[in-house]
C-alpha cells in the first residue's frame, strides 16, 4: 500500500502532473468546504447593502446636503406655483373676488335694507330700459326676522343682484321666477373651520335657445361664475315651440378663508386588509 504512493517509480513528469493534481483537488476541497461558504454569505450582504441603499435613497437619509438643498428649493418654488395658480382659480369662481368686506359678520340689518331697496331700484329701471319683466320684490322680504343673519342676506342679496342681471344682459322674454335658497357650508376635511359657502338661487324664465346658450355661458365668466346644480328645460306652451321655460338652481360660491393660509388636512390612516387576503 505504501509503495502505491509512493512517487519513485513515475517520470519526472507524470511526478509534477500527479502533485499539480493533487494540489488541484486540495484547493477545490478547501474552496468547497472554506471558501463558498464565506462567497455565498458575501453575496447576500451585498444583496442586503443593495436594498438598504435604495430604501435610504427614497428616504433621503443617504442624500448628501447639496441634494438635499436643491430638493427643498425646488419644493418651495412648487408650492408657490400652485399657492399662485389656487389664487388665480379662487378669484375667477368665487362670486365676490373684489368684495371681501361681505364675508365680514358686522353688518346690520339696517345695511341690508338700504342695500334691497337700492339693487330693485337699479335692476328695476335697467329690466324697464330692455322691457323685461320682474318678479315682485325680486323675491325678497323687506322684514328681517330676529332670528335670521344680515350678513347672509347680504350675501343672497349680492347673488341675486348678478344672476338677475345676467338675465336682463342676455335679454330673455320674461323672468317668471327668483328666490334664494338656504346656504350650504362646507368645512375643511378634519376641521370645524368653514371654508366655502353656497348660495344657491332657484331660477325660471321665459326664454329663446339662444338664451340658454348665452344664459349657461355667461355664468362660466370670471365674476359671473355660479355652479349649475340643477336644470330643467321645456316648451313653454304646445303652440310656440321656439319659447322655451328655463327652469335651474344656480349657486354662488362664496370663499370663506385666504386658501393660502390653509393647512392641508390630515393624511387618513392606511386600511390594514383583514388577515387572509
Amino acid at each position: 500500500m505504501m509503495k502505491a504512493l509512493r512517487l519513485d517509480g513515475f517520470s519526472e513528469r507524470q511526478q509534477v502532473m500527479t502533485i499539480i493534481g493533487g494540489a488541484a483537488a486540495v484547493i477545490a476541497i478547501l474552496t468547497y468546504f472554506l471558501l463558498w461558504p464565506q462567497l455565498r454569505e458575501r453575496r447576500a450582504i451585498r444583496k442586503q447593502i443593495s436594498t438598504i441603499s435604495a430604501k435610504l435613497a427614497k428616504s433621503t437619509y443617504a442624500t448628501g446636503e447639496v441634494a438635499l438643498s436643491a430638493r427643498r428649493a425646488a419644493l418651495i418654488k412648487n408650492r408657490g406655483v400652485l399657492d399662485s395658480e389656487w389664487t388665480n382659480i379662487v378669484a375667477q369662481v368665487g362670486a365676490f373676488p373684489a368684495e371681501t368686506a361681505l364675508t365680514n359678520p358686522a353688518i346690520s340689518t339696517i345695511e341690508y335694507k338700504m342695500a334691497l331697496f337700492d339693487v330693485r331700484e337699479n335692476l328695476g329701471r335697467k329690466a324697464t330700459e330692455v322691457a323685461i319683466s320682474l318678479p315682485p320684490g325680486l323675491g325678497m322680504r323687506d322684514t328681517v326676522d330676529s332670528s335670521e343673519d344680515p350678513r347672509q342676506l347680504m350675501l343672497q342679496l349680492r347673488a341675486l343682484e348678478k344672476l338677475v342681471d345676467l338675465a336682463i344682459d342676455i335679454r330673455i322674454e320674461m323672468l317668471r321666477h327668483v328666490t334664494p335658497l338656504p346656504p350650504i357650508r362646507h368645512k375643511i376635511p378634519g376641521k370645524e373651520d368653514e371654508f366655502v359657502e353656497e348660495y344657491p338661487l332657484h331660477i325660471e324664465f321665459y326664454g329663446s335657445l339662444q338664451n340658454l346658450y348665452d344664459f349657461l355661458h355667461e355664468t362660466l365668466e370670471p365674476g359671473r361664475v355660479f355652479a349649475l346644480k340643477h336644470l330643467l328645460v321645456e316648451a313653454a306652451s304646445a303652440n310656440n315651440a321656439e319659447l322655451l321655460n328655463i327652469d335651474a338652481v344656480m349657486s354662488a360660491i362664496v370663499f370663506m378663508i385666504d386658501p393660502t393660509k390653509i393647512n392641508p388636512p390630515p393624511k387618513r390612516k392606511r386600511r390594514t386588509a383583514p388577515m387572509g387576503y
